[in-house]
């Protein structure tokens, strides 16, 4: 989630990166108290070098490489600061603040972080020059988080601290929590945070999942549901995928050797944790209906019915609309959550408003131990809709 900075109610859109999530960084968790010191902060400016501020989060890896989240560089420009202060400010960074200058290169694959499979949601700061007096953290091997999934997972981050009725609070200082396991899939793992459990929220996108007690960095910060209340969702750095982008920037660990059969040791360099869950594959999505009616018209489509039914106990439901290019302000809303007992109309939330060809709504239903499903509308030419998921 991104860092969002407030202009009015802009202050209530999310990524697990821009302000709406993680900041004081982390739901409840602690001050770092330099106990990562190679986890900092991504910080972006006005375009006139000026005015800084605080968008995401992320591990130095290298000297002269910051690791972070792809989505974290949208309508960013391309040079971007890193800073390794153990509070940098939110989301306004002030001049005080030790910042080191680089340049970034997201996976040239990335389209969305909330798209379904690999959503190629990594990217990398080059640093220039490199960052002196600071141990680098370390890649987990290919498939580590397959050999030992269930181990306890630390979450650090400069996001904010939580959501009350008032919107989020916190942000701009490093903190760290131990998140729950709830599933691992294919290219993301997937942490319960509900409740006291630790979590990630705005502003912590792009940090670190590491192996409790070590630097071994398993996954980045990459999506989560709105209130930051249910469920993280974390990009691997474990796979195929993501290990032949970032071979281009820093020498990749080798493939750790598996643990003899029957022997349940963790994979080398692993400490020893609780027993890993009995199934390791992705969680069946949470099941709910979906009625939707569009009215076609020249300009676009009018929503005539959107209503989730189904929806088990404790569920969040998300609402996201992305304009097309062409019209950035027809959506009247960007992102909106709720939390309905079974059902929800969401009609309401787009105010009877005709939306433009290329205009994507997305359906997004979040409930523990469940892996998040999305059903996404988009707008095509002479109001025809398809649907997707």
């Amino acid at each position: 989630m991104r860092f969002l900075r407030s202009r009015g109610a802009l202050a209530t859109a999310l990524v697990l990166c821009v302000w709406p999530s993680g900041a004081s960084a982390i739901t409840n968790g602690q001050e770092d108290a330099g106990r990562h010191p190679s986890v900092g902060a991504l910080v972006s400016h006005d375009g006139r070098d000026r005015k800084k501020h605080l968008i995401c989060s992320g591990t130095l890896i290298s000297p002269t490489v910051f690791l972070t989240a792809a989505h974290c560089l949208g309508g960013e420009p391309s040079n971007l600061y890193v800073s390794f202060d153990a509070f940098v400010g939110a989301p306004d960074v002030g001049p005080e603040v030790k910042l080191h200058p680089g340049t970034a290169v997201a996976h040239p694959q990335f389209v969305d972080e909330t798209a379904p499979g690999d959503t190629h949601d990594v990217a990398v700061i080059r640093l220039d020059p490199p960052v002196e007096g600071i141990a680098p953290a370390v890649l987990a091997g290919e498939q580590e988080l397959a050999r030992v999934p269930g181990s306890d997972h630390e979450l650090v981050g400069y996001g904010r601290e939580g959501k009350t009725r008032t919107g989020f609070f916190g942000g701009g200082g490093r903190r760290f929590a131990f998140g729950a396991f709830s599933a691992l899939e294919d290219f993301k793992l997937v942490l319960d945070q509900r409740g006291t459990i630790g979590g990630t929220c705005n502003g912590d996108s792009g940090g670190p999942v590491l192996r409790r007690d070590t630097s071994t960095v398993l996954a980045v910060t990459s999506d989560g549901d709105l209130d930051c209340a249910v469920n993280g969702i974390y990009y691997r750095v474990d796979t195929a995928s993501a290990r032949d982008f970032l071979d281009e920037f820093v020498t990749l660990p080798a493939p750790a050797p598996a643990p003899a059969p029957g022997s349940g040791a963790p994979a080398s360099g692993a400490p020893a944790g609780p027993p890993s869950p009995a199934t390791t594959t992705a969680p069946p999505p949470v099941r709910f209906g979906l009625r939707a009616r569009f009215t076609r018209t020249r300009r676009g489509a009018r929503v005539r019915t959107l209503r989730v039914s189904g929806l088990p106990a404790d569920s969040v439901v998300e609402l996201r609309c992305r304009p097309p290019k062409s019209r950035p302000r027809s959506c009247p809303i960007s992102r909106r959550s709720v939390r309905p007992a079974t059902a929800v109309e969401l009609r309401s939330l787009l105010r009877r408003r005709i939306l433009p060809r290329g205009t994507v709504l997305q359906v997004r239903v979040f409930a523990a131990g469940a892996a998040a499903r999305s059903v996404r509308f988009t707008v095509k030419r002479r109001g025809r809709v398809t649907r997707q998921g």
